[in-house]
This record gives structure tokens, C-alpha cells and sequence, in this order.
């Protein structure tokens, strides 16, 4: 994934504290997300899995409670998160 091909971060509302973001390809092109929680595993923890809650703001032409519990959704957007976090890191 790449940012501004495959998602865009859109402008932050003065009343949030997270910044939207558009996927911009298929199959969900113009879903737009906020995530609401971000837990990053603590060093030493067994279960080394990212945990995290998100909001949709618009699903598109996609049902807004199928999203929630799509799997292959909550991949793609876990992916999307893990490369933010990597490109904050680095930077």
C-alpha cells in the first residue's frame, strides 16, 4: 500500500482527534475511516498483535455493519495502520 495511491489522509476535523483517511482503490475505493484506537503490543508480551477500533465516516457502496466485521476489510485496513506506523517511525 502507498499513500496517496491506495489512501489519502484527508483534513482533521477541529472536533476529532484522529484524521480520516480514504481508500482510494477497489475493492473498498471511497470507504473513509478514522481509527478511534490504537493498541501497540508491549515489548515482551506474548500475543504480539496489533489491536485497534475504528469508526467508518462513509462506507461508500458498502454496507456500513457488514464492514465492521469484514475480515478481509479489517485486514486491509490493520495494513493500512501498520504501514502509518512504520513511516511515522521512520521519520
Amino acid at each position: 500500500m502507498k499513500i496517496n495511491e491506495d489512501f489519502r489522509l484527508l483534513d482533521q476535523s477541529e472536533n476529532e482527534d484522529t484524521i480520516p483517511i480514504e481508500l482510494l482503490t477497489d475493492p473498498y475505493k471511497g470507504v473513509i475511516i478514522r481509527f478511534t484506537i490504537v493498541k501497540l503490543p508491549e515489548p515482551g508480551d506474548s500475543d504480539m498483535v496489533m489491536k485497534f477500533d475504528f469508526e467508518i465516516i462513509n462506507p461508500a457502496k458498502y454496507d456500513r455493519e457488514v464492514l465492521k466485521t469484514n475480515k478481509h476489510f479489517i485486514s486491509t485496513i490493520g495494513s493500512l495502520l501498520n504501514l502509518l506506523i512504520l513511516e511515522v517511525s521512520q521519520s
